[in-house]
């Protein structure tokens, strides 16, 4: 993870509308829609939506207990975040949610200091941990390194390679916890992570580190074993630094560059589709809703700035108490009270940009 110190993150879900009828002028509309998931103080990363789009899964350190965990929260921003994993080891950190398909159970990473963790799946609903295996980090940016086939499987992770010392892509047989490697990195890069199946299975999409600042997209193709066929293909990006790659179906992929989203399709070049006003620390698709419409949802890193908060008097000009935070409102300023006391006004840039 590549996270500033002291960083905020709010989960958004970005919903992009697709042309129906025939073919569009262009592949992707701009987005028409972000709708604020989670404000709370605290960093939020890597945020996973459920197969059904109804929920959300982020690695969250929590307004106060400062310690990172995985947490379960509607996708419509409606409910409190639910805490699912309760490891407090000083030197541990839950990261990298990831659904099944089927949408019951979420693997994740325990990472235990800087170089070991461990790959974890636990029920949607909580319960016991179950512990699948150990992995070994190489340090780069990423922000993903869990991903189930379609099937679930199968888990495909990244962990360093015996061999080659780099950070390499495997396969996990869940019914029996064999392993075998799906990439096979060269010379001269650090490593693989963030892998992404196509819905059918056939392609695999993941980023290829070169340095901690420089990486490439690379789609490599599967057959029906889950066999790497052929030398995977380099998506055309003129970024320096594509990140979470992400299907929308199986012919468009989306992934984040810094601030922006951006969608390829094999044969033209990547658009962009959405800038926000920070970087994009993760990136997720649920599947197409009955209007044929992919759902989104990003985890966006901001500067720490003007937080709104209520204080009851107990007499024109003196507090009954300290203020008290209006966690939802995130980070907002120039507030002021409605006549009726029932509403409040706020400029907020939640959307990308300022609006009242």
């Amino acid at each position: 993870m590549a996270l500033a110190p002291g960083s905020r993150l709010g989960a958004y879900e970005v919903v992009s509308q697709l042309g129906a009828g025939g073919p569009p002028a262009r592949r992707w509309p701009d987005v028409s829609r972000v709708t604020m998931i989670t404000t709370y103080a605290g960093d939020k990363t890597t945020p996973s939506i459920s197969p059904d789009g109804t929920l959300v899964a982020v690695s969250w350190t929590g307004e106060y207990v400062k310690h990172r965990n995985i947490y379960v929260t509607r996708s419509d921003g409606q409910e409190e975040p639910r805490q699912l994993t309760r490891d407090a080891s000083p030197d541990t950190v839950d990261v990298f949610p990831a659904w099944s398909p089927d949408g019951r159970q979420i693997a994740f990473v325990r990472r235990r200091g800087a170089s070991n963790g461990d790959i974890i799946v636990v029920p949607v609903v909580g319960g016991p941990e179950r512990t699948l295996r150990a992995i070994r980090f190489v340090t780069f940016p990423a922000f993903s390194w869990l991903a189930w086939t379609p099937t679930g499987a199968q888990i495909a992770f990244a962990s360093q390679s015996l061999e080659s010392g780099r950070s390499t892509l495997f396969l996990m047989q869940l019914a029996d916890g064999a392993v075998r490697s799906l990439t096979t990195p060269p010379d001269g890069v650090i490593g693989d992570a963030s892998p992404a199946f196509s819905s059918d299975g056939r392609f695999l999409a993941f980023v290829r580190s070169s340095s901690p600042s420089t990486s490439t997209l690379l789609v490599q193709k599967l057959g029906a074993g889950m066999e790497a066929l052929g030398e995977p293909a380099t998506v055309p990006v003129a970024a320096r630094a594509p990140e979470s790659p992400a299907w929308a179906d199986n012919k468009r992929l989306l992934f984040s560059e810094g601030a922006r989203i951006l969608e390829w399709e094999g044969g033209a070049a990547a658009e962009q589709v959405y800038l926000s006003s920070g970087r994009l620390a993760g990136l997720s698709v649920a599947g197409r809703g009955a209007g044929g419409t992919p759902r989104v949802v990003v985890a966006q890193q901001s500067d720490a700035g003007s937080r709104i908060g209520l204080i009851t008097l107990r007499a024109p000009g003196l507090p009954e108490g300290p203020p008290v935070l209006l966690s939802r409102l995130g980070t907002s300023d120039n507030a002021d009270y409605a006549p009726d006391g029932k509403h409040i006004v706020f400029v907020s840039r939640r959307t990308g940009s300022p609006e009242v």
